[in-house]
C-alpha cells in the first residue's frame, strides 16, 4: 500500500530550471514561433490601449470640460470607443492564439508520455507506482498548458500596459512618477521570498496529490483484500493525514500568494499620498492643468493593477514550474534499448 504521509518527506528537485525551460522550447515549444509572435503582436496592442486610454484623460479634462469644446467631446468619445474596440479584438486574438497552442502542446506532451513510460524497463515501474503516473501524466502535464494561456499570455500584456502607462505617466512629470513609484523598489525582496516559499510547498502539495492518486488507486484495485483484512480505517486514516496535509499546504500557499497584492497596495497607498501632496499644489498654483493631474492619476491607477497581477504571475510559474519537474523526471529516464 501507499506509503503513510508520515514517513517520507515531499522530493527535493534535482533539475535546474533552465534545463528544463531548454527542452520545452526544443520539444514543444519552438514550433509554435510564427503564432507566439502573432500572440505576442496582439497582446501589446491590448496592453497598450491602456497607455493610450490615460493620455485621452488630459484633453478630455481640459478641452471638454474646461474650455467646454463639444467638438472635442465627440472625437474624444469616438477615441475611446476605438480604444475600448481594438482592445477587446485583439484580447479574443491572442487568447484563441494562446488556446490553440497550449491545446496542442498539451496533446504532443501527454501522447509522448504514455509512448515514452511505456518503453521504460521493469525497474522504472517498481519505482514509479501506477498512481504516481497516472498523476503526473493526467495532472501535471496540464501544467504545460496553463503556461500559455495562464502565464505568458497575460504576463506580457501587464508588461505592455505597465510600460505604456509609465511612459504617460514621465511624459506629464518625471518627478511624479518618481514620487509615486518610489516604494517599489522595497518590495523586491519579500516578494522573492514568497515565491520561493510558495515554489517548495507546491513541490510538497504536487507530491501529496500524487501520494492520494496511488492510494486510491492501490486501495480500489485491491478492494476485496482490503476487504477480508479489514483494513478500512487504517486506509482511511492514510488518506485523511495526506488529505489534511494538503488542505494545510493549500491555505498556505493561498494567504502567501495574497500577501503580494497586499504589499503592492500598502506601497501604492504611500505613494500616492506623496503625488496628490506634490501635485495637487502644482495644479492649485497653476503650473499643472487639471486634465494632466487626472491623465497622470488615471495612468498610474492603471499600472497597478497589472503590477499585482505580474507580481502573481510569478509565484504562479513557481507552481507550474513545480509541475514541470515532475514531469521532467520521467522523461529524464532513458527507454530500454529494445524499446528505443
Amino acid at each position: 500500500m501507499a506509503t503513510s504521509p508520515k514517513k517520507r518527506n515531499a522530493p527535493i528537485p534535482l533539475f535546474p530550471p533552465r534545463e528544463i525551460i531548454v527542452w520545452m522550447w526544443h520539444g514543444y515549444l519552438k514550433k509554435h514561433t510564427a503564432l507566439f509572435i502573432l500572440s505576442v503582436l496582439l497582446m501589446s496592442l491590448q496592453g497598450g490601449m491602456l497607455g493610450v486610454l490615460s493620455y485621452l484623460i488630459g484633453p478630455m479634462f481640459d478641452e471638454v470640460f474646461t474650455n467646454k469644446n463639444t467638438n472635442a467631446l465627440t472625437l474624444l468619445g469616438i477615441g475611446v470607443f476605438v480604444i475600448f474596440c481594438v482592445r477587446g479584438f485583439s484580447g479574443l486574438g491572442q487568447r484563441s492564439i494562446l488556446a490553440y497552442i497550449g491545446e496542442k502542446i498539451n496533446f504532443e506532451l501527454k501522447t509522448f508520455l504514455m509512448r515514452h513510460i511505456m518503453a521504460l524497463d521493469d525497474s522504472f515501474f517498481g519505482k514509479y507506482p501506477p498512481g504516481d503516473l497516472m498523476a503526473r501524466v493526467q495532472g501535471d502535464a496540464e501544467a504545460v498548458r496553463s503556461i500559455w494561456s495562464g502565464f505568458i499570455g497575460p504576463g506580457i500584456r501587464d508588461s505592455v500596459s505597465i510600460i505604456s502607462c509609465i511612459a504617460v505617466a514621465i511624459y506629464i512629470d518625471p518627478l511624479w512618477t518618481i514620487v509615486t513609484c518610489i516604494g517599489v523598489p522595497i518590495l523586491v525582496f519579500p516578494i522573492s521570498r514568497l515565491q520561493k516559499l510558495v515554489k517548495q510547498r507546491s513541490i510538497e502539495h504536487r507530491w501529496l496529490i500524487s501520494n492520494m492518486t496511488v492510494l486510491m488507486d492501490e486501495v480500489f484495485h485491491g478492494i476485496q483484500i482490503v476487504k477480508l483484512y479489514l483494513l478500512e480505517k487504517i486506509l482511511q486514516g492514510r488518506f485523511v493525514g495526506f488529505a489534511k496535509r494538503v488542505q494545510k499546504i493549500g491555505v498556505k500557499v493561498a494567504i502567501q500568494n495574497s500577501a503580494i497584492p497586499t504589499m503592492i497596495d500598502v506601497v501604492a497607498g504611500f505613494g500616492f499620498l506623496g503625488m496628490l501632496y506634490l501635485g495637487g499644489n502644482e495644479v492649485i498654483s497653476g503650473e499643472k492643468t487639471t486634465g494632466e493631474f487626472m491623465s497622470f492619476f488615471t495612468a498610474i491607477v492603471l499600472v497597478f493593477d497589472p503590477l499585482k497581477r505580474l507580481s502573481s504571475l510569478a509565484t504562479y510559474w513557481q507552481i507550474t514550474l513545480a509541475s514541470l519537474e515532475r514531469v521532467y523526471a520521467i522523461v529524464s529516464h532513458e527507454p530500454s534499448p529494445k524499446n528505443k
